[in-house]
Parts: structure tokens; sequence; C-alpha cells
């Protein structure tokens, strides 16, 4: 198993942890400092995502030319990459405080009348934290960007599994000394912190890297923020579609309907990092296909066999909730709380066809088209605000998953597929067809199953009882796939990877 493979089913485990900690997290958080402190953290976990995506912003553009030039073996460009990108870091700190700053001030504004004094005061403490969070991540991603480029994937996500299983031990101590969501806000810091020491470490005594600027190439600023400019106009238009709803809602409603919304964004935050997971690993792989070293594989070939694998994960997870979200969410976060899942459903139907098909995204950041997506997506999630704001005029909470979900059909489902197929050269149809063909055995056990389940099996009204459903769906998955879906690439990947697991067992 090569350090791909290796990288992907990391993350899965890393998937996996966070799945098991969001169960004992959200439920804690409830039941400690109550649903309106939750519906804060919620709240502000989206104001957080706006400081975050200059970090992402510039964090992708760093990966593109330095996986570039360490695909033409050029190192002393590679150090350079990463030494005129650690000056662009310290610019954009400086203009996060300035930006979190506004934040601060806007935010006691905005929402004067739906929060109480008290957590307006917490808002704005917890909004002075966030950007010390953010300096110091914008300070240290030049060394994930080197750690993934080497394609070191197994540290990579091995440091976030840890970290992220020990994040709800010293949550619920802190949160037991001061039962408030500032003390959520402070550990994930403390997590924050560890994760870049760690990173650091490992990329300067491991990697050997060297961040120096050897030149300061106009060319290469000039093509990092153009890049750069690209990625920030998506990024932003992610965050429109998944956090401004808590927002809006927040603005309308207050912290219960946020907290609410945010149990619904939780279960596809969950689900997002699955679409995730096998694409960002084969970035390198796709920029060496680019640079034309590799010629055994086309970048269609690798849309369509990692298009497939995705869709089988994500099926399985999307149809599994369908049929037992509900009675999860009720044993999870407990009553009062069923329109997280229709909001949940809502939204992950569409979204699947985004997630099946991320390795496009990774291959336009590649071949430099990402500028594209960027433009499309900033206009549909502007239209999404406005359409949020009319929708919840008419169906509550609803409306503003019913606005995110048509964005994402026009988007992802229509305008990006287009793309995919006439400008950037990716076989779609052919990615259709596959698909088709794939999912027909699932989708009907999936439609005999919620039948059942609706109509002849007892409810599950308890974690065993749900357990057992669960493993049972997941077994009758993968036997259907299995022998009606997989070819034999996915079957010995499979056997491979149930192999490895067990040797490493052993």
């Amino acid at each position: 198993m090569n350090e791909r493979s290796k990288g992907a089913l990391v993350s899965y485990l890393y998937m996996i942890v966070q799945v098991i900690v969001n169960l004992i997290y959200v439920p804690l958080l409830l039941s400690t400092i109550g649903r309106n402190e939750f519906g804060l953290y919620q709240l502000v976990g989206s104001v957080m995502a706006y400081l975050l995506i200059m970090n992402a912003t510039v964090s992708s553009a760093v990966q593109r030319y330095y996986n570039k030039y360490l695909a033409l073996h050029d190192m002393e460009k590679a150090e350079n990459v990463l030494g005129v990108s650690r000056l662009i870091y310290r610019v954009l700190s400086l203009f996060a405080i300035i930006v979190g700053i506004a934040l601060i001030a806007i935010a006691n504004a905005v929402y004067a009348e739906s929060l109480t004094p008290a957590e307006l005061s917490e808002l704005s403490v917890m909004l002075a934290i966030l950007i010390v969070n953010v300096i110091i991540v914008l300070n240290n991603s030049i060394y994930t960007a080197t750690i993934e480029a080497h394609e070191r994937f197994v540290f990579q996500n091995s440091v976030l599994v840890i970290v992220t299983a020990l994040q709800p031990a010293f949550i619920a101590l802190a949160v037991w000394i001061y039962p408030y969501a500032v003390s959520v806000i402070v550990v994930q810091l403390i997590s924050v912190i560890i994760e870049v020491l760690l990173r650091r470490y490992y990329s300067n005594h491991k990697l050997h890297a060297k961040v120096v600027v050897h030149d300061l190439d106009r060319s290469l600023v000039r093509g990092l923020l153009m890049f750069s400019g690209a990625i920030l106009l998506a990024t932003v238009a992610d965050q429109i579609f998944w956090r401004t709803d808590q927002l809006i809602l927040g603005y309308f409603f207050g912290t219960a309907s946020v907290a609410v919304y945010g149990i619904a964004t939780q279960i596809w935050m969950c689900y997002m990092p699955l679409g995730l997971a096998i694409s960002n690993v084969f970035l390198p792989k796709a920029t060496r296909i680019f640079q034309g070293e590799e010629t055994d594989e086309s970048l269609s070939d690798l849309f369509v066999r990692i298009g497939r694998i995705q869709f089988f994960v994500l099926f399985a997870v999307l149809t599994g909730f369908i049929v037992f979200g509900d009675a999860f969410i009720f044993l999870w976060a407990g009553d009062g709380f069923h329109d997280a899942y229709l909001v949940a459903v809502i939204i992950m139907l569409p979204f699947t066809t985004d997630l099946i098909q991320n390795v496009g995204l990774t291959i336009m950041r590649v071949n430099n088209t990402y500028g594209f997506r960027a433009r499309v997506y900033f206009a549909c999630a502007v239209i999404n605000i406005a359409l949020t704001i009319l929708f919840i005029q008419w169906f509550g909470i609803l409306g503003a998953a019913f606005s995110t979900a048509l964005s994402l059909v026009f988007c992802s489902g229509l305008v990006m597929n287009w793309y995919f197929w006439k400008r950037t050269g990716l076989d779609v149809p052919r990615f259709w067809k596959n698909i088709c063909r794939a999912a027909a055995p699932p989708f009907l056990l999936f439609v005999a199953i919620f039948a059942a389940y609706a109509l002849v099996l007892p409810a599950a009204d308890n974690w065993l009882l749900l357990l057992a459903y669960l493993v049972g769906y997941v077994v009758l998955y993968l036997a259907v796939c299995w022998l009606f879906s997989f070819n034999e690439y996915e079957k010995n990947l499979l056997v491979n990877t149930c192999n490895s697991l067990l040797r490493r067992k052993g």
C-alpha cells in the first residue's frame, strides 16, 4: 500500500474519530452550557470560517507552486516559494487583525437586538480569541503545504486524529470549570497550537524543508496572489453557502434557531470530508500528470476512478442517514431537533454531486482554471443570501436549507459539469454513465430498507438497536456493491485495504 492509499485510509480514520467525537461533543455541550450557549458557539464558528479563508486561500496557492517545482526537481525555487509565501502570510496577519476588530464591532451592532448583553460581551471575547487562532494558523500553514507536497499524508492525518480524539476530554474539563461557550474556543486554540508545533517540527527536522527567500520573484508573487484570488473568491462563496444561513437565522430568530441549524451543520460537516479525503491526496499526482511526468494515466481516468470510489462511500452514508438519521439525531442531541434532520437531508442530497466530483476541482487547481468556479460560486452565493432571507420568511429554518440546496443544484449539478466537460476536457458523460450503472443496485437496496424500516421494523429508540441496524445496513450495502457494482479495481482495493489492516493489527 503506497503513501497515498495509507493517507486516504488515515483520512477516513480521522473522519471516524470526528464522528465519534461529535457523538460525545454535541450532547456534552448541550448538557453543560445549554442550547443558547451552543447556538452562540455555532454563531462564532460561522464568523471564524470567514477569518480562516485567508489561510485556505494562500495555502492552496503554496501547494500548487511548491508541487510544481518539486515535480520539476527544482529545489531552490521550491524553497523560494515557501520563503515568499511566509512574507505574504505576515502581511495577511495584519489584515486579519484589522478584519477581526471590524467584525467585533459589526457583530455587536448587528446582533444588539437578538442577543442579550451577556451574550454580546462573550461574543466579543470569543472573536478576539479567534483572531489569535487565525494568526497562528496563517503563519504556520507553509508547513502543512510542505508535508502534503511530500505526500506525507499519514503523519498529516495522524496529527489530526490524535488532537481531535483528545479534544472532548479537555473540553469537558474546561466547561466543568467554566460552563460557557468561550471555554470551548480556548481549548480549540490550544489544540491548534499543538498541531502547529508538531507540523513545524516534522517539516524542519524530518523533511529538512528550507524556507528561504532566494529571490523576491515578482512573477512568483503575482502568480501566488492571482491564484490565491481565484481560491479566495471560491472559498468566500463556499463560506456563504455553509455559514451565512446561521448568521441570518441568528439575526432573525436568535441563538436557539442557530443551535438547531448547527446540529444539521455538524452532520454535513462530517459528511464533507468523505468527499475530500481521497481527492486531496491526489493533488501531487495530478500535478505530475499535468506537468507531463507521467503518461500512463489520463486526468479523465483519474476523475472517473476516484469519483466512483467517492460515490460508494458517500452513497452509503447518505442513504443510511436518510433511513436512520432522525433516530440518530434524537438519541444524539435530544428532543426538539427534528428540523435539523430535515435540513441535513435537504442539503446532503445535492451536495453529494459536488463531493463525488471533488477531484475535478483538484485538477482545476493544477491547470490553473479554478477562477471559473470561483466566479460562478460567488454569483450563486450572493443569490443564495437573497433567497435565504426570502425563504425563511415562508418556511423558517427549512427555508435556509432549500435556498442552499437550489444553489448547489445549479452550480455543482449543472454549471460545473458543463465546465468540466467543455472547458477542462474531462469525460463527464463517461463519469455519469459509470456512476449511474454503479448506483442502481445500492439504490434498490436503499428503497427496500427504507420501506422496511418505515413499515415493518421497530424504531431505533436506543443506541444498541440503532448500531445493529447500521452494521446490518453496511454489510448488506457492501454485499450488493460487491456482487453488482464494484469493478475489479475496486474489489482489489477493498481486499488489499482489509488485508493491510489485518496485518497491521496482527
